[in-house]
């Protein structure tokens, strides 16, 4: 069956900005990978570790481009803000990888894309 395979994962897509945007969601047993594209590929991948165990929301955290960059600081803020939200959500320092192929990091596209993220959460 389906529902017994170790990886939980969940989709959705929406409208953010007037553009249309799909996120996926996967829990693997030592972190959390999560897509957010509107090219359908998973663009450029950033892995975002706490530097600390969880405390609370003054959480920090490193980033690190492990596939393509980017230089808009909209980029490392929508990847840290993510796994706040993570690792609020869950309670635990859970590293996230993150693929990003968005057309724009507005912080309007990057609100709108947080809570299509929280939808599909799976932690």
């Amino acid at each position: 069956k389906m529902d017994d395979h170790p990886v939980k994962s969940k989709q959705c897509a929406g409208t953010v900005c007037g553009e249309k945007v799909d996120v996926l969601c996967s829990r693997y047993a030592n972190r959390v990978f999560i897509v957010a594209t509107q090219y359908d590929k998973i663009g450029m991948l950033v892995e975002v570790t706490p530097d600390a165990p969880f405390e609370d929301e003054t959480q920090t955290f490193s980033t690190r481009f492990v596939m393509g960059h980017s230089e808009d600081l909209m980029t490392d803020v929508f990847a840290r803000e993510v796994a706040k939200r993570v690792m609020a959500d869950s309670g635990q320092p859970t590293p996230v990888l993150l693929g990003l192929s968005l057309r724009q990091y507005s912080p309007e596209m990057v609100r709108g894309t947080l809570e299509m993220v929280a939808s599909a959460r799976v932690w």
